[in-house]
């Protein structure tokens, strides 16, 4: 989970000491500025800049996005839109929605009653940035805006941020990051909420009004909304007031358990925190913004109105005795029949001793079952039917005190292991006399014999190790030789065409992007469990595999797995992994080889020369075909593709790696790993050529399987498997 900084306090200037995530929420609003400003800023007031970096890198990992944030707000924009195309729908009634006597206007009533669904207005009440006319004097202006201060205080202030007559158009205040996905904005004589601004760079907006149907499909009709639509005319239109919806960060820090995710929310939405201990841990202690609001596994932040740090301290549950259990099922606490049993043993109890001690509780003047068998075996209950009418007048189970007599009279039997040593130590005889005696004292003799055997045999089996050499993963490389390597391969693959098998779902579409690269193994019988099923996209796990054949990873799966489809950089591998270093979005000019580009739909290998190796578009499905061989390629990076980068993630230069190998590495290293496997499995059946191909790798997978444990092949040669395969002996 979230990282244990949370509590560390930093000195500040005036000696006045604040935890990392106080710093980390007031740099989330602007307080320290960014970059190298925000860097000396932090240092000169005597704070840690690269702890609380750290802190805000593995917060942003997981925290929502303004746009995403702001979803009940689009939820309802689109629920408000398709109410107004409905059957029912007529402008009388879409007024009196908001409990108005005035005409407002179409654009006005359409953010209101939005901002109305969401909670954050009372009804009756109306933000209106518009003028409501062509009337521009300051005097309408000031009047307009201060009844949207009212309705923004209707329920509560801290909902809503304004700025007051910018006088600056939408575009430019959009750029400037004045104007957010989700504001209300204000024109002369027009109302709008911003949507966001789409992969063409235009300026999506949610309005209605007369021409508002024009706007969407042509659906006719006066009146009507609009929904995520570019209006020139909006954009750069003169802006007289915004009034942005707020949204809140949840900062957690969670030991000996896991929380949910530190992240960012609307206001006014009820925030649940959920709290899971480790086995064998409880909650001791929830600390809301350092005040101890109690000791449970989840906690409500009910409409939310602020920013919040939630630290919670988990540890080691104090059992109760067996009397405290008993009397607490007695009283009810644990349910009955088997909720109870499963209850008891979840919580770690043993079910039968809380059991006769609840008995015992019901029925003081009874002795236990144990105690009463031992009685009857010391002849104080007599035998036979007088035995049984006496127990059962007195209260007692028959059948279950019988039962545990059995039990105490029965011989201790020993198993089967410590027989069949025995046997072969010449205790037990030999032949039927042997069989004979096994049964008689109740043990199974085939179960037994059978046992022998295998001790037997384990004793006389003659052990032989592998005598040859295998591959070495204890070298290391330098940073520079692993970037070298990294970008080597890539190039290598790039202009090898062996590797591309197209997509065969002609349906589809063939397309190496997604699904054309026979390394990454995202075609179909070639899947080399290089991504998570759920994810088919070809250019994340390329630049991935790469970077494993330079050694930076023993795998390319922890840089090519995402957290969600559709995003390969604030999720990604390389966000989350301390060999990389994220550095947003440089100067083209300052990027080293070995950086990694980053969109939410696409990822490539910087390599230098203003050139980038990728799992691009264009393969035809046809191997010899001219645009089989641009499917994976070098090509220049211009500005204006750099401009859909991003995020931008550089090896970080402290880190050095083992090597390891995988499909397509060319080396004498194969050889060795070749020579084995063909020892292992006692006959030939990989041809030793240096080359990791489909024999190589059927058959690491099936020595994976059979010597590291089932589910565990995966072909990556690296310390587990060399490791597993020093220690076998045949």
């Amino acid at each position: 989970m979230l990282c244990c900084l949370l509590g560390s306090e930093i000195k500040g200037e005036k000696n006045m000491a604040k935890t990392t995530d106080q710093i980390v929420l007031e740099i989330f609003d602007g307080k320290w500025g960014s970059g190298d400003e925000r860097k000396k800023k932090l240092q000169a007031a005597g704070y840690n800049y690269d702890i609380i970096q750290k802190r805000i890198n593995e917060v942003s990992v997981h925290m929502k996005s303004r746009k995403e944030a702001m979803k009940p707000w689009f939820d309802a924009c689109k629920a408000q839109y398709n109410w107004s195309y409905n059957a029912k729908y007529n402008w009388s009634r879409w007024k009196k929605t908001i409990a108005s006597s005035k005409d407002w206007g179409t654009c006005i009533t359409f953010p209101n009653t939005v901002a109305m669904r969401c909670g954050l207005i009372k009804e009756g009440y109306k933000i209106i940035t518009s003028t409501g006319s062509n009337d521009d004097s300051k005097a309408i202006q000031n009047s307009f805006y201060n009844n949207s201060v009212k309705a923004m205080n209707s329920i509560n202030g801290k909902y809503w941020s304004s700025i007051k007559y910018p006088e600056k158009t939408t575009a430019q205040l959009v750029k400037e990051g004045k104007i957010k996905e989700g504001d209300i904005i204000g024109f002369m004589g027009h109302t709008a909420s911003y949507a966001y601004k789409d992969n063409k760079g235009n300026l999506l907006f949610n309005h209605a009004g007369h021409a508002a149907g024009i706007y969407d499909n042509n659906k006719p009709g006066s009146n009507r909304a609009a929904l995520n639509v570019k209006s020139s005319h909006m954009s750069n239109r003169k802006v007289y007031g915004v009034f942005s919806v707020n949204t809140f960060i949840v900062l957690t820090s969670c030991s000996n358990g896991t929380i949910t995710y530190s992240d960012r929310y609307m206001a006014g939405q009820n925030v649940t925190i959920t709290i899971k201990p480790n086995a064998g841990m409880g909650v001791q202690s929830i600390k809301v913004d350092g005040k101890v609001v109690g000791a449970t596994t989840s906690y409500i932040i009910s409409k939310i109105d602020s920013h919040h740090i939630i630290e919670v301290v988990c540890g080691a549950v104090k059992k109760k005795t067996i009397d405290e259990i008993a009397k607490e099922v007695i009283a009810g606490k644990w349910g009955s029949g088997d909720t109870r049993k499963k209850n008891l043993q979840a919580a770690g109890y043993d079910y039968d001793a809380v059991q006769k001690r609840v008995n015992e509780l019901l029925n003081p003047g009874k002795k236990s079952i144990d105690v009463i068998a031992q009685e009857v075996i010391d002849g104080k209950w007599g035998s036979g039917d007088a035995r049984k009418k006496k127990l059962i007048a007195a209260g007692y189970n028959y059948d279950e005190v019988q039962k545990k007599v059995n039990e105490l009279l029965a011989p201790k039997k020993k198993s089967v292991d410590v027989i069949a040593q025995e046997v072969i130590d010449g205790k037990w005889g030999s032949g039927d006399a042997r069989k004979k005696k096994l049964i008689a004292a109740g043990y199974n003799y085939d179960a037994v014999q059978k046992k022998v055997n295998e001790l037997l045999e384990k004793k006389a089996s003659v052990k032989k190790t592998y005598s040859g050499i295998l591959p070495t993963t204890t070298v290391r490389k330098s940073n520079a030789q692993v970037i070298a390597d990294t970008i080597k391969w890539a190039k290598w693959i790039a202009g090898d065409n062996r590797f591309h098998y197209g997509y065969t779902n002609k349906a589809k579409g063939a397309n190496a992007h997604h699904n054309g690269c026979y390394f990454c193994g995202t075609n179909g019988k070639q899947k080399r469990n290089m991504l998570d099923p759920k994810f088919t996209y070809c250019c994340n796990p390329f630049v991935g595999a790469a970077w494993a054949h330079g050694g930076c990873v023993p795998k390319a799966l922890s840089l090519c797995r995402n957290t969600g489809s559709w995003d390969f950089g604030k999720n990604s591998g390389y966000a989350k992994s301390s060999l990389f270093t994220n550095l947003g979005h440089p100067a083209k000019s300052s990027l080293k080889p070995g950086d990694v580009l980053c969109k939410d739909t696409h990822v490539a290998l910087y390599i230098g020369d203003g050139k980038i190796a990728e799992a691009g578009s264009g393969d035809d499905n046809k191997r010899n075909s001219t645009k089989w061989n641009n499917s994976i390629r070098v090509t220049t990076l211009t500005d204006a593709r750099y401009k859909g980068f991003p995020r931008v993630h550089r090896y970080n230069s402290s880190v050095n790696a083992t090597i390891t190998m995988y499909y397509g590495e060319v080396g004498s290293r194969v050889e060795l790993w070749q020579k084995y496997l063909n020892w292992y499995f006692g006959k030939t059946v990989v041809t030793v050529d240096g080359i990791y191909g489909d024999g190589t790798l059927k058959y690491t997978k099936q020595f994976q399987e059979a010597e590291i444990g089932k589910g565990q092949g995966d072909g990556w040669v690296g310390p587990r498997t060399l490791a597993a395969a020093a220690i076998v002996k045949k």
